[in-house]
């Protein structure tokens, strides 16, 4: 269609810890800091990451030249712009450190370049506070719940229910600390792709969950999976074993994001001035 044929590409930023130099590549661990990529798009609708990025990043995944995880998120400039607009930190603070991979070069009439990343704004404290505290009370809330129910399932043997119950309240942990840390997360249930950008802003959350073992990196995989799989695969298969794992693990990491959560917003209120 015309629309789509006019699609563009506009941006891609590096950004995270490879943006400003502070990986880990960690072998001994099996730790390894995701490259992280911001898309900027001129179309909302090329924000699908279902309908539009789902082959391209199939593609990054098996290539077997990349050993690093690659994460993608997609936005339109307007929405990047609005965001440092308003000082929201993960936008603002992709606008300091990233790094221009991709750009396409536009110029008006006049010479001058079109589509330009805004200037960063100033974040108005006490909002900022406002919003990360009714982040953690509601988050804090849902992911001891899930993690509750998910238990409840395992005495009771509902194998798959709890796969799935447990993988929505890491989910909600995650979701938490990003959004009290930035005020902002992705549109994405990849509890890995979540773990990664939180792990990023906050490296005492890599204690959650073993790496470089072969049984945890699998229990931690079948826990991803299990947002889709657990509820709609006949082949999804887990035990008590594993879930009673991934039950624990996933309470320490509600408990290392309340304590990240607390010392963030401690700080936020100081700014606030409270």
């Amino acid at each position: 269609s015309p629309k789509r044929k006019n699609g563009r590409i506009l941006k891609v930023i590096l950004f995270g810890s490879h943006a400003r130099g502070d990986f880990v590549e960690d072998r001994m661990s099996g730790y390894f800091s995701d490259f992280d990529l911001l898309v900027i798009v001129n179309s909302k609708e090329l924000t699908d990451e279902v309908s539009y990025w789902t082959a391209a990043q199939d593609r990054i995944m098996q290539d077997p030249s990349l050993k690093t995880p690659v994460g993608l998120i997609f936005h339109t400039l307007q929405e990047v712009n609005e965001a440092i607009g308003e000082g929201q930190y993960f936008f603002t603070d992709i606008r300091r450190e990233g790094v221009m991979l991709y750009e396409l070069i536009e110029r008006s009439p006049a010479g001058k370049p079109k589509r330009r990343l805004a200037d960063p704004g100033m974040p108005d404290p006490r909002r900022t506070l406002e919003m990360a505290e009714g982040y953690f009370e509601d988050w804090k809330q849902r992911a001891e719940r899930f993690l509750q129910f998910g238990r409840d399932g395992i005495d009771k043997k509902w194998l798959k229910e709890s796969a799935f119950l447990l993988h929505q309240s890491v989910e909600s942990a995650y979701t938490k600390y990003i959004l009290v840390r930035t005020l902002y997360r992705p549109a994405d249930h990849n509890i890995k792709r979540l773990r990664a950008l939180a792990e990023d802003r906050d490296a005492r959350l890599r204690e959650a969950w073993p790496r470089g073992r072969k049984p945890y990196d699998r229990y931690f995989e079948l826990l991803r999976r299990a947002y889709v799989e657990a509820r709609y695969s006949p082949h999804y298969e887990t035990t008590k074993e594993i879930l009673e794992w991934q039950a624990e693990h996933a309470g320490k990491l509600l408990e290392l994001t309340d304590t990240a959560c607390k010392d963030w917003l401690s700080h936020l209120k100081a700014e606030a001035g409270r």
